[in-house]
């Protein structure tokens, strides 16, 4: 219901021949794609061998991410698409990713020990974080909100030890106090 609201009106400005049902069928259809996918996925996949494209896949994200910055097409302001016969947000990619690399990291034994304590913010935070300043650079931000929360949740899953949320709760307050220093110093600086 809310998709046809906000969207009937933009339906009418793309032709006029098109109905106020457009917008709204296409993201049906889109639902009901997605929906039948993702259950075939997980009735018939086979995790392990998802599991070896977690790391490929986490690298074309972050190589699409980049070519959005430049090469990306520009609406409303931000530098979001990337058309390349088909035009697509590859923010959505990073986070399809950003799990499946997360879920790798803490599934692997050896990884997942060394996730757990302070180690874990080079193996899994600085590529997350890599992601995210290039999400934020276009702006996204809601975006890099939400993959901050799926960072969270994965955490809580992968039973990372409380070190390290106090280490990342510190590098976040001194991130906070470097933006607040820089727009004080430089106010132009995000102009």
């Amino acid at each position: 219901m809310m998709v046809f609201s906000a969207s009937s009106a933009a339906a009418y400005r793309l032709s006029t021949s098109s109905s106020a049902y457009t917008i709204l069928t296409k993201q049906i259809l889109f639902a009901v794609g997605g929906t039948i996918i993702m259950l075939i996925i997980a009735n018939w996949g086979d995790y392990k061998l998802l599991s070896r494209f977690s790391i490929p896949l986490y690298g074309v994200s972050i190589i699409l991410l980049i070519l959005v910055l430049l090469i990306g097409s520009v609406y409303n302001n931000a530098k979001r698409w990337l058309n390349i016969g088909v035009e697509f947000q590859p923010s959505g990619v990073f986070k399809i990713a950003l799990i499946f690399f997360l879920a790798y990291v803490f599934s692997r034994p050896g990884l997942a020990f060394k996730a757990q304590r302070l180690m874990g913010l080079v193996i899994y935070f600085v590529p997350a974080v890599l992601g995210l300043l290039l999400i934020a650079a276009q702006p996204h931000m809601s975006c890099v909100v939400i993959c901050l929360f799926v960072l969270g949740v994965m955490m809580i899953m992968g039973k990372v030890r409380m070190p390290t949320y106090i280490a990342l709760i510190i590098l976040a307050g001194l991130f906070v106090l470097g933006l607040i220093l820089i727009t004080k110093y430089f106010p132009n600086v995000f102009d």
